[in-house]
């Protein structure tokens, strides 16, 4: 994600360590589930920090990502739908609303395929990211 690697990275990493530890801990009895959880209609874009100290969110900066998103999950439908993952004890249950669904799915599986395909809107993405951020 643009603007967002040491997050996407954290998160990605944190998977990775999910996927082991469900491995090693199949003999224990213990259950590892990984939520991997889109973009959520919260305060978190306004609140957040920005790169400067002190200074708050909103359509500055890196939080500018999240305020090119249209459509967000609202905040109940996400806690609905994990909330019946972590009942169903499912090892790992993707929470995004609409078409990013499939793109991620692919992109797990096909990423060079998916990186190619959507190279020009992310490219779009960006420039407009860059373009909030500078106005």
């Amino acid at each position: 994600m643009p603007y967002m690697a040491v997050y996407s990275s954290a998160k990605s990493g944190l998977s990775c360590f999910a996927d082991a530890l469900r491995v090693e801990l199949l003999d224990c009895g213990i259950d590892v589930q990984t939520l991997i959880v889109g973009p959520v209609k919260t305060k978190i874009a306004e609140n957040g920090l920005l790169e400067c100290h002190g200074e708050l969110g909103g359509e500055k900066g890196s939080n500018a990502f999240f305020m090119q998103i249209k459509r967000l999950m609202s905040a109940s439908r996400a806690a609905e739908l994990i909330s019946f993952t972590l009942a169903n004890r499912t090892p790992e249950s993707w929470v995004i609303k609409g078409a990013s669904l499939p793109v991620m799915y692919l992109y797990s599986y096909i990423p060079a395929t998916v990186k190619w395909a959507f190279s020009p809107l992310l490219k779009r993405f960006v420039n407009n990211v860059d373009k909030a951020i500078k106005n």
